[in-house]
């Protein structure tokens, strides 16, 4: 992943060449195949996700709530 890909996403249009080598050197960059679970409610996060490219859906549940 570039510093210019980066920019990309929202929220880092105006980052600096430093903030994003410290992302990038804090990150590891995943694939992963369309449909699978990253996160399942009943354990703990272990970290967050910037999406770059792709689509994301996500649902939360809580008891007989959903959303």
């Amino acid at each position: 992943m570039t510093p210019n890909q980066v920019r990309t996403v929202p929220g880092w249009e105006d980052a600096n060449d430093g903030e994003i080598t410290m992302l990038l050197n804090a990150c590891a960059e995943r694939w992963h195949r369309a449909g699978a679970v990253l996160v399942d409610g009943s354990k703990p996060a272990i970290g967050a996700m910037l999406l770059v490219s792709g689509e994301l859906q996500s649902s939360v549940e809580c008891g007989d709530m959903a959303m």
